[in-house]
């Protein structure tokens, strides 16, 4: 095999695991001749994840010698999508004290997390602190993620976590109504008729 340097070697190993195939590319990554960046670590890690080999993932994951953002929003979103709640605050609460600020794709990830485990009012908190406390300006991505995390769990919500919400997506310039008609069903369904009527007083405006 024609393998003369490092970026050869990381092609290889992304081709293999991108089509499901981790045995090859397992055996490649052990063998390498020359150092490993950590493109080619996030490549391994990556394909495991995809398998959902979560003990593999973060087995590899926790033996990297440097991490990138990207090493760390692939084990967030990986268990963010298995249901893995307290592994993803551990994994997002270390991230800062290892030296990595959360981006854009790490609150992705920490949304979705709360989307599946229910915990409206916490993820409602962690979407207002993106810019407050992170530094982070929600995309129309997270805006998504925060309405589909508010209908799963409508009766449980705090009225002023709604309230918050609200105030993050009047800021943005377009497609504001149509976040409000959700939130003011929202309401509707848990019976606060009043703040239903509220919002639809900002979709009429």
């Amino acid at each position: 095999m024609p393998v003369k340097n490092e970026v050869s070697w990381r092609a290889i190993i992304s081709d293999y695991s991108g089509k499901g195939e981790l045995d090859v590319p397992q055996s490649l990554f052990d063998k390498m001749p020359v150092g490993r960046n950590i493109m080619t670590w996030n490549s391994m890690a990556s394909a495991f994840a995809r398998r959902e080999l979560l003990l593999l993932a973060r087995k590899l994951f926790d033996k990297m010698p440097i991490r990138n953002v990207m090493s760390w929003n692939s084990m967030v979103s990986v268990y963010a999508l298995n249901g893995y709640m307290d592994l993803v605050r551990e994994l997002f609460d270390l991230m800062p004290e290892r030296g990595t600020k959360p981006n854009d794709i790490t609150f992705v990830g920490m949304l979705t997390a709360y989307t599946h485990s229910g915990l409206a009012d916490e993820g409602c908190r962690y979407f207002v602190n993106m810019s407050k406390v992170y530094g982070v300006q929600p995309e129309m991505k997270h805006y998504g993620c925060i309405v589909d995390l508010l209908i799963r769990a409508w009766i449980h919500i705090e009225i002023g976590i709604v309230d918050e919400v609200r105030s993050q997506v009047l800021k943005l310039e377009h497609q504001q109504s149509g976040y409000c008609v959700v939130l003011s069903n929202i309401c509707a369904a848990a019976s606060r008729w009043d703040d239903a009527s509220k919002y639809e007083d900002f979709i009429e405006a």
